[in-house]
């Protein structure tokens, strides 16, 4: 179901003379909704159809229905909805089995049968076939995705936002419009998150809630953190969404092995099986959205030197602070943006895109600094295990004289205890590193010390030589 289907005929434009890189652009105005008359020759279902109503089938044989374009879907019987339209219609229905009185309105074979609810967001109707099985789409654009390549005026709250978040670098702003433009025009994700890192109140929280959500409706954005990603059940996560705002994931938790290898399918990955509440894991989930990150720490997350997903940067100031970029408070500031969102949604229609740098992950000075983060402290650590340094293990007295003990006593017989290393290294960095994921990190710097040809057991017990 993630690979078969053939998506809406796109228009491809080049983005630059002599550069295969191909933007894909969409026209979202002519997505075909409620679009789901099967025959137009039936008084009942066209008087349904003018009321704005629909109606269709489900596998079940039940019956479903809404009174308008955006209203609820109700799941209903054969009896209860003819009840239900005999009432909408002001006149007496039969749907399926009719009496020899009066003859059914509608039958089974004149409306289609639904085969399953799909998020299709790059499939330009709500209803439509495939190998002679209909499905729904439950995507929708949004206005802003439907404007027009027309004339705009310049959405300058937005662009100065955009600009103090990129801290005043015009490289870096012109990266994230490029980002989001790349996006915004056919729906097709980046290889590469965006990550900004900075003060509480620099506006991180407004780009997402008054900016992206609105785009590209608020329904199909989420964010995400820790709590959210405390579950078993991601795939719900990722499930009918364009945009992943995972904001405040602390280090702890993002550097979870498999946490960390589901932030990095939702990046890089077309799809990801994951498990959802009450639901089979009988098809993988396809990965629509784009990933944006956002923290008030310094540490955001665990970077590898070979990264290329996470571009980083730096915002500027709280915007307390610069009286909201002469907006003066943040409700002005708020309905100023809002104001701006349509003229801001044909910028983005009409950004010469760059495909490729959408799909960089530029080498920034926070990036490389990340890097030196995630790799310091486990060379650190190390370091002080082949070095049998006390004084580096000293705060373990404070927290338990017990492994503080322990790992003395380790020390002067030239060993380490295999199962306290995760809790020395917790300790010490106040962490929640799980054991193997640990051992896998440490065995990166030091493979001779951490190797299982380096281990002996004692007592039961299984440690590791520390050599003189």
């Amino acid at each position: 179901m993630i690979d078969d289907f053939k998506e809406v005929s796109t228009k491809q434009v080049p983005t630059k003379k002599n550069d295969k890189s191909i933007l894909t652009k969409i026209d979202f105005s002519k997505f075909n909704k409620n679009n789901w008359l099967k025959v137009k020759n039936n008084f009942t279902l066209n008087h349904i159809d003018r009321m704005g109503g629909a109606i269709w089938l489900n596998p079940s044989g039940e019956l479903c229905y809404r009174f308008s374009d955006n209203g609820i879907i109700t799941v209903n019987t054969v009896t209860k909805t003819n009840t239900v339209f005999s009432n909408f219609l002001d006149t007496d229905i039969k749907f399926i089995n009719g009496t020899k009185e009066h003859q059914a309105d509608v039958t089974a074979t004149q409306i289609h049968l639904i085969h399953e609810d799909e998020f299709r967001p790059t499939k330009l109707e709500e209803f439509y076939e495939h190998k002679s099985l209909w499905y729904r789409n439950i995507f929708e654009p949004t206005k802003y995705l439907q404007v027009g390549e027309t004339n705009y005026k310049e959405p300058v709250a937005i662009l100065s936002l955009i600009r103090h978040l990129a801290n005043y670098d015009d490289e870096r702003m012109h990266y994230i419009l490029n980002w989001l433009a790349y996006f915004f025009t056919g729906l097709k994700k980046s290889q590469v998150s965006l990550v900004l890192k900075g003060v509480q109140g620099a506006g991180k929280g407004i780009l997402f809630k008054n900016i992206v959500k609105p785009l590209f409706g608020s329904k199909f954005c989420i964010q995400v953190n820790d709590k959210t990603l405390d579950t078993k059940f991601l795939g719900g996560i990722v499930e009918h969404k364009l945009f992943f705002n995972l904001d405040e994931i602390s280090h702890n938790v993002a550097g979870n092995k498999s946490i960390k290898n589901f932030l990095k399918a939702l990046v890089t990955n077309e799809s990801i099986t994951a498990e959802k509440k009450n639901i089979n894991m009988n098809k993988e989930t396809r990965i629509y959205g784009q990933v944006l990150i956002t923290s008030n720490e310094p540490y955001v997350i665990e970077v590898e030197t070979s990264d290329r997903r996470f571009s980083i940067f730096t915002t500027g100031d709280d915007l307390n602070n610069v009286s909201y970029l002469g907006y003066k408070n943040y409700e002005k500031f708020r309905k100023q943006i809002n104001a701006e969102l349509e003229d801001f949604s044909i910028y983005l229609k009409v950004f010469n895109v760059d495909v490729a740098l959408a799909n960089k992950a530029l080498d920034t000075v926070e990036k490389r600094a990340l890097v030196n983060a995630t790799n310091d402290k486990f060379k650190l650590f190390v370091n002080a295990i082949e070095k049998k340094n006390i004084i580096f293990f000293e705060e373990l007295n404070e927290k338990s004289s017990l492994l503080h003990s322990i790992l003395i006593d380790d020390f002067t017989k030239d060993r380490i205890s295999k199962p306290n290393i995760a809790k020395y290294f917790n300790m010490i960095f106040e962490d929640d590193v799980k054991s193997k994921g640990l051992m896998g990190r440490l065995r990166v710097v030091a493979p001779l010390l951490f190797d299982d040809s380096n281990m002996f057991s004692s007592n039961g017990k299984k440690f590791y030589r520390i050599y003189k």
